[in-house]
């Protein structure tokens, strides 16, 4: 083998390794925040979602790619919305792609066990030169935790404590 040959190998190899690190980095940080990520194809109607996605919404443990249209009112995430959030929900997405409004919205999804959570959405929309929304990428977060709280209260240490300054 030549020298050339071996430092091409080395190369390859390290890029590799750092490339692990860096993906194992994203997947500890998305487990420590709860939070899961997603990519919507606004062209090919098609949503991408991590396997954390899937776990989070109570959906198994492997990415998936599934056909999306926010038009739809069929599609699998508007059925699992609360009706009460649906059409709230909707309006911050649309105003969201039409108007660049920011992308922040917290709404109740159902899981398969008919259970609701409470979910955090922020993501952001890809455009292209003429400013059409190409795709959206984003982040979801289970924050039931938070909304189930007593209002006025804190929790430190796994303890609700009141009056808190």
């Amino acid at each position: 083998m030549s020298v050339e040959w071996c430092r091409v190998l080395s190369e390859r190899k390290k890029s590799r390794e750092s490339l692990e690190n860096a993906v194992e980095r994203f997947d500890l940080a998305l487990w420590a925040t709860n939070s899961a990520i997603w990519d919507w194809d606004i062209e090919h109607n098609l949503f991408w979602s991590s396997a954390g996605h899937q776990i989070l919404f109570g959906r198994g443990e492997t990415e998936r790619t599934e056909k999306f249209d926010l038009e739809n009112d069929s599609s699998l995430w508007l059925t699992l919305m609360h009706p009460d959030d649906r059409e709230r929900v909707l309006r911050h997405t649309r105003n969201h792609l039409e108007h660049s409004e920011p992308y922040n919205v917290e709404y109740r999804h159902r899981l398969p066990s008919g259970e609701y959570i409470w979910i955090r959405s922020i993501g952001r929309a890809v455009r292209d030169a003429a400013g059409k929304p190409i795709r959206m990428v984003g982040s979801d977060s289970d924050i039931s935790a938070r909304i189930k709280m007593p209002r006025g209260g804190s929790v430190i240490a796994g303890r609700r404590c009141s009056g808190l300054n």
